[in-house]
Parts: structure tokens; C-alpha cells; sequence
């Protein structure tokens, strides 16, 4: 998958302080997360920029795709993608969106627990962002799940293993998660189906 990369500043002057350097990477292919990668490390804010509904380049989606060699479209199984992790703080996303979830018949509900309310986020002093979880109405099964955190790659790795396991919302609600990590927020976010997280105390998690 091509990319573009643009490198925009807050003024027009010269400077070897990247810190106010924004670059825009249009495209998710493996190019885009190394350049993403590099960038971050050299102190500039990115962006990444996906068009199509489908996140990565064929390195990420090829051996999860039905291809079709005769040019047709290709169907993928956004059940099992593996999880995408980028930018700081860090974003990723695995399974369904709510909206995917509708354009494939289901009908799901979601929840959303910001960081505030995740005791690690605390002792980290960095409450940007949030946990969200997409589940199936009736059954619980979790479908999908979105994160917008520092340390973000710790918590959508154990989604993934949640979803491709076919988990429910009550089964991930009944698991030990130790106490100051930030994956702890993912089993908040499920209680948070079936009861107010801030009701709980620091350490009821």
C-alpha cells in the first residue's frame, strides 16, 4: 500500500526541535507504522490516515483474507484481525466497530470508560483517553474493542486474545487482573455493562 507523508509546523522557520513537527501518514501499510515508528522516536506528533475500512496493508490482513486472484472483492474476517497499535499515546483497534458490526446484521451495544477511572492511568499521572468494548445484546460475546492510551499496546493485546476466545462480557468481568496495570481498565470497562465502575473502590477491580 503507497503512503504520503506531510510534514506541517506550527511556523515556517528553520529548527532541529522536532517537538513541534505533526506528520500526516496517509495509509496503513507496513510502510506507514515504520515511518510512524521512526517518527514518534524522533519527538514529532503523527497521524495516521486509513481511507478504506480495513486497517494494515497486505503484511497485516494478507494471511487473514479470502483473496481472490481474479480481481473480485476480498471478504475479511474483521473477527480475528490482529491488533493495530500506533502514535503516542497509543491507539489500537481490533474487531468491530459498531458500525461494522450493524453492516454485518448484529446487534451490538457498547461502553466507554475513560482513563480517569483506571487506577494505573492514575499512578501514571497520564489520564488521556479511554477503553471502549462492543458486545452482542444478547449474548455478551465481545466483538470488538477500541483504546486511546499510553501503554494502549498492553491492553488491546489481551482484547484480541478475548475476542478470538469468543468471550463474553461476564466472562471477562469474572477474570483477575492484577491490580496497577493498565489491562485492568479492560475488565473495569466490562463491569461497566452491568454496573457504575465509580462505585467501586481503588482496589475492588
Amino acid at each position: 500500500m503507497s503512503f504520503h507523508v506531510n510534514i506541517l509546523r506550527d511556523d515556517n522557520t528553520a529548527s532541529n526541535d522536532r517537538s513541534n513537527l505533526h506528520i500526516a501518514i496517509v495509509g496503513t501499510g507496513s510502510g506507514a507504522f515504520a515511518a510512524a515508528i521512526k517518527a514518534v522516536e524522533q519527538g514529532a506528533q503523527v497521524t495516521i490516515i486509513e481511507g478504506s475500512k480495513v486497517i494494515g496493508g497486505t503484511c497485516v490482513n494478507g494471511t487473514r483474507a479470502a483473496r481472490n486472484m481474479t480481481g473480485d472483492d476480498v471478504t475479511i474476517d474483521l473477527s480475528v484481525m490482529p491488533a493495530v497499535v500506533f502514535t503516542e499515546p497509543q491507539v489500537g483497534t481490533v474487531g468491530l466497530t459498531e458500525q461494522q458490526a450493524a453492516e454485518q446484521g448484529l446487534i451490538v451495544e457498547s461502553r466507554t470508560l475513560d482513563l480517569e477511572n483506571v487506577p494505573r492511568a492514575l499512578a501514571n499521572m497520564d489520564t488521556r483517553g479511554f477503553i471502549k468494548l462492543v458486545a452482542e445484546k444478547d449474548s455478551g460475546r465481545i466483538v470488538g474493542c477500541q483504546v486511546l492510551a499510553n501503554e494502549g499496546g498492553e491492553i488491546i493485546q489481551t482484547a484480541t486474545l478475548a475476542i478470538q476466545n469468543r468471550m463474553t462480557i461476564h466472562d471477562l468481568s469474572d477474570q483477575l487482573f492484577p491490580y496497577l496495570t493498565m489491562v485492568e481498565g479492560l475488565k473495569l470497562t466490562a463491569q461497566t455493562f452491568n454496573k457504575d465502575v465509580k462505585q467501586l473502590s481503588c482496589c475492588a477491580g
